[in-house]
């Protein structure tokens, strides 16, 4: 009898046992946050005012994952110059194994690249990194947190489930929502400074057709702008749509060029903008405006 007690006591505790997990972006740590639940904490390590493809490696972000059960990152290649060396200076042997979870893992991955030179600058081969600008693809990565949480937490399985599925519920009508908004502008052309957009082109089946930047991470010279220019006003571009962290000084000259003006939104959810929907909702109001 005594034994059996102390067997459910050990049960219990498991069940009851609080995940600690964080997040590279804080989209990440609001899905995780969904799936979750009450079985533990999520926070991001990145408040959405950096440029998640450049951090400082600082001892705040390698003593915060130390002690943690689950790390979430986006993936494809999105932190490959910061995140590795802070898990190897953590030492936390969870994030070798099950406690690393890719949110990417179950993406309908866009943009991948078979030949990758360095004249091509700063590209993504595995895919484009960007999708958490679409709802449909983040219903795919909360596929990924579930399973590595199931994973982790086999106790908590079918609560895993359950709140995936309500998750899935909300960015089903949230896609829904933002098409319906978005309708009587689908007919707009459309450029961006960044392929950032590229999921949410794809999904929502926009008509981008190209961006302002030529080679990734570098600034397009006079010559390069001045051929965009006139490439959008063969195309007879409506709108260049950008974020807050691509450089509104070649934005401004590109549209004192070619007249087509731009709307730039918050690249990654933060302190202004702090729920998902709010953070979708900046997008389709955008790409309401027709730039004339």
């Amino acid at each position: 009898m005594r034994i059996l007690i102390l067997i459910t006591f050990f049960l219990s505790q498991a069940a009851n046992a609080q995940l600690s997990v964080k997040t590279t972006l804080p989209e990440l740590n609001w899905l995780t946050s969904e799936i979750l639940g009450d079985k533990g904490s999520s926070q991001s390590l990145l408040s959405g005012h950096e440029d998640p493809h450049f951090v400082d490696v600082t001892p705040a972000f390698i003593f915060k994952i130390k002690k943690i059960d689950l790390l979430v990152k986006n993936g494809l290649a999105l932190e490959s110059t910061w995140l590795p060396k802070i898990i190897e200076l953590a030492g936390n042997p969870k994030l070798n194994g099950a406690g690393l979870c890719d949110a990417s893992a179950n993406l309908d991955t866009q943009g991948k690249l078979v030949k990758v030179d360095r004249s091509m600058g700063d590209v993504h081969p595995e895919g484009n990194p960007h999708y958490s600008y679409s709802p449909v693809q983040m219903i795919r990565a909360g596929i990924a947190i579930r399973n590595c949480l199931q994973k982790i937490d086999k106790a908590n399985f079918d609560y895993f489930e359950k709140n995936f599925k309500l998750l899935k519920d909300k960015l089903t009508k949230l896609s829904e929502r933002i098409t319906a908004a978005i309708k009587l502008n689908k007919s707009a052309v459309l450029m961006t400074y960044h392929e950032e957009f590229l999921y949410l082109c794809h999904d929502f089946k926009l008509k981008c057709i190209g961006t302002i930047e030529d080679t990734p991470g570098v600034l397009p010279s006079a010559s390069r702008l001045v051929k965009k220019v006139k490439f959008s006003q063969k195309k007879q571009v409506d709108l260049v749509l950008a974020t807050d962290s691509n450089p509104v000084k070649i934005l401004k000259k590109f549209r004192e060029l070619s007249g087509v003006e731009f709307v730039q939104i918050e690249a990654h959810m933060n302190t202004k903008i702090k729920t998902y929907e709010g953070f979708i909702e900046q997008i389709a109001k955008a790409l309401q405006h027709n730039g004339k």
